[in-house]
Formats: C-alpha cells, sequence, structure tokens
C-alpha cells in the first residue's frame, strides 16, 4: 500500500473542473476521473513506500502555515501516454511550485515516484486518465486554449492511501 499528498479544491469553485470531466469522458470507455471518486486536485507526491500515518506525520508541521491557492486554468494539455491523459494547465505554478518544494522537504527523494520530485514534477490537474488510441485523435483536438477561463480555489491538504484509494487525514487550508 502506498500514499499520496495532494491539494483539492472541496468546494463549489471545482465544479467548471468537473464539468471538463463530464465533456471528454465520452473518449473514455469508463469516466476515469468519476469513477476515481476523489475531487479535482493536484498531486504532489505519491510515495509507495510510505503508509499515509507516517507521510501524514512528517507533513503536518509543514502544512500548518499553508493557505489555499486560487488557480487560474486556460488551457487544455495532454501527456503522450499510452492511454492518453488529458489535464487542465494552470497559468502561474509559482505558489503551487513552492508549496510542492515545501512538502518535498519534508521526504527522502527516493520516497517519492520520479515524476513526482522536484525538477521533473509538471504541475496538472488531471481531466481523463484512459483515453484509447481509437479516441486520441479527437481529444486532441481539444487540447489548446480554453473558451471560458476560469478560476478553482484549492482549499484542502490531503494525505491518501492506495489501493483503493481512501482519505486518511486532511487539513483545511486558510483561505489566501
Amino acid at each position: 500500500m502506498g500514499s499520496a499528498i495532494s491539494i483539492v479544491a472541496d468546494n463549489a469553485t471545482a465544479d467548471p473542473i468537473r464539468d471538463l470531466w463530464q465533456e471528454v469522458s465520452v473518449w473514455e470507455s469508463a469516466p476515469s476521473m468519476e469513477a476515481l471518486g476523489y475531487p479535482p486536485h493536484f498531486t504532489f507526491a505519491i510515495c509507495p513506500g510510505l503508509d499515509a500515518l507516517s507521510l501524514w506525520q512528517r507533513l503536518e508541521p509543514a502544512a500548518a502555515g499553508l493557505s489555499s491557492l486560487r488557480i487560474r486554468f486556460s488551457r487544455i494539455r495532454h501527456f503522450p501516454a499510452d492511454p492518453l491523459v488529458l489535464w487542465a494547465a494552470p497559468d502561474r505554478t509559482d505558489e503551487l511550485t513552492a508549496m510542492h518544494n515545501l512538502i518535498h522537504s519534508c521526504l527522502k527523494q527516493d520516497e517519492c515516484e520520479e515524476l513526482y520530485r522536484p525538477g521533473a514534477w509538471v504541475a496538472h490537474c488531471t481531466l481523463a486518465m484512459a483515453i484509447g488510441p481509437e479516441h486520441s485523435e479527437a481529444a486532441l483536438n481539444s487540447v489548446g486554449p480554453l473558451e471560458k477561463p476560469f478560476e478553482v480555489e484549492f482549499d484542502l491538504l490531503n494525505c491518501v492511501s492506495f489501493p483503493p484509494l481512501r482519505t486518511g487525514y486532511s487539513r483545511r487550508l486558510r483561505s489566501a
């Protein structure tokens, strides 16, 4: 069992992300983000060898001073994987990167999956994780600027365990 740390949008400002989940799920055999049963989020670290309690105990002192983040989204991007992954791209990543670095200052580098380590991590809010090759061309046509940019407030720091995905520990972040 592993664990992960995320910042979650646990409020109505996340509705535009959920709307995008619905739109892009037509290219998946089953809606991957709804099936996850987890709110819109940015994952800062995935630690396969750490249980949620150990991870949370290390992060909680640093998390005490964190504030919520208002993030503006104006583009959809993709990771060229198989299956294809679509994600909402934050306009600015300074605050996200600072929070990511703070979290990683509480971890040993080799405890975290490589793609989530400082210098490798790409700030992204996943929209779909399972777009098969038969729909990749249609999905890639959606990549680019959003017709209506929007802001989301990410206001909850979560520590989850998996599989299956379960929220173990959380901290409501004070308003920025």
